[in-house]
């Protein structure tokens, strides 16, 4: 195996890479839907935007894998940055550099990759946006345009991302690891602890400027009937879907959320009480649109799922000192609106 060559200028790259404030990130949703029609295009089985690290690779957006990372020197993205150009694989079999890489001859078993390089505004190759498949493929050059076509698209959307000040300020206060211990591994999202250290930053900003704070609690109806029929690996998909709408259908300076299980809080700051069953409606349309969980070809047909929420208002002088409460009411209207 060659391992991932290391590029002349990495210490600056590295140093370009940190300054964005990227890694360990919740996942973006302009970012997942170029990923998604990256996989679509090519229909191939994995997509992924990957971000070269000291020692890993980190994906800010995957389609078709679960793994969050992988090491650094068995990277074929840590090639495709000191290629610095489209760096196309159709078979790592028949290829001495990869044949007996452990991505590779493990999971996730690539045979085919293809990968462009992502270049930042400092000019720095960052990371790849990739598509990879476990069988060989021969790729059309009109499927590879393309592929270069939605890497500079990715390029811009990393380079324009919007999260909210708050957010910004708590992942640039963390290292990665910090962030990640604030982080859903399986959602891409903040976790129970990331939500209440932005709970309470948020709150705060709320009392300072006399602004309302709007929280939904969001879950996914009959999980036990669904389970039951479709098996309970398929939790994991109906909350990773969940967590896909939740992020397409709030505003970049939400704070969203898993909580447990199925359950997602959603925090929305300034939102007044009059826009709260806006808001949830906007949630359960996307639930309605897109509401589907694949399964495999031998299996039954792909399930239609909804969910309910609770939203509540919280008065700006008590967010505060308000979360549990907050939080008890907005699940209390959830189970109200579920039965």
């Amino acid at each position: 195996m060659m391992p991932a060559p290391i590029p002349t200028d990495d210490a600056e790259r590295l140093q370009s890479l940190k300054a964005m404030n990227i890694l360990s990130s919740p996942a973006d949703a302009a970012l997942d839907s170029v990923t998604r029609l990256a996989q679509r295009i090519s229909g191939l089985q994995i997509a992924l935007i990957s971000l070269v690290d000291v020692n890993r690779q980190w994906f800010l957006s995957r389609v078709g894998l679960q793994a969050s990372e992988t090491p650094r020197d068995i990277s074929f993205c840590g090639h495709v940055i000191c290629h610095k150009d489209l760096f196309v694989i159709p078979d790592a079999l028949e290829d001495t550099r990869f044949a007996d890489n452990p991505l590779v001859t493990g999971p996730p078993f690539i045979r085919c990759y293809v990968g462009m390089p992502l270049r930042n505004t400092d000019g720095y190759f960052i990371g790849t946006l990739c598509i990879i498949d476990p069988q060989p493929q021969k790729m059309g050059w009109d499927t590879l345009t393309t592929l270069k076509d939605l890497a500079k698209l990715a390029e811009v959307v990393v380079e324009n991302r919007r999260l909210g000040e708050t957010q910004r300020q708590v992942l640039a206060s963390l290292d990665e690891t910090g962030r990640e211990a604030l982080l859903c591994p399986l959602t891409q999202m903040w976790n129970r602890r990331g939500f209440d250290a932005l709970y309470h930053r948020e709150a705060l900003k709320a009392a300072r400027d006399d602004r309302p704070l709007g929280l939904a609690v969001v879950d996914i109806d009959h999980v036990r009937q669904i389970t039951a029929t479709h098996g309970t690996e398929i939790g994991g998909q109906l909350t990773r879907t969940l967590a896909d709408i939740l992020r397409r259908n709030a505003r970049s300076y939400d704070v969203v959320a898993w909580v447990e299980d199925t359950t997602f809080a959603v925090l929305m700051p300034g939102v007044s009480p009059d826009d709260l069953e806006r808001a949830g409606d906007k949630v359960l349309q996307g639930v309605r649109d897109d509401g589907r969980i694949p399964v495999s070809d031998d299996g039954p047909p792909p399930h239609r799922f909804t969910c309910s929420a609770g939203v509540v208002s919280i008065e700006s002088q008590a967010a505060p000192r308000g979360q549990e409460e907050a939080l008890r009411r907005a699940t209390d209207a959830l189970r109200w609106s579920m039965m």
